[in-house]
């Protein structure tokens, strides 16, 4: 799964992706109700930029 920062993001690499890579999803909008079950993610990749000041 690909967590996205944005849903323009999380949806232009579902478009383009052609099933090569896991579904992207993001908090944004109502893309957080695609998330799938927890108990079923096997690896979680983050894309989006660096927020400094957050941590």
């Amino acid at each position: 799964m690909m967590i996205c920062d944005n849903y323009g993001e999380a949806g232009a690499l579902n478009y383009y992706n052609n099933g090569k890579m896991p579904s992207a999803v993001c908090f944004d909008a109502d893309y957080i109700y695609w998330f799938p079950k927890m108990d079923t993610i096997g690896t979680l990749l983050r894309w989006g930029s660096i927020r400094r000041g957050l941590i």
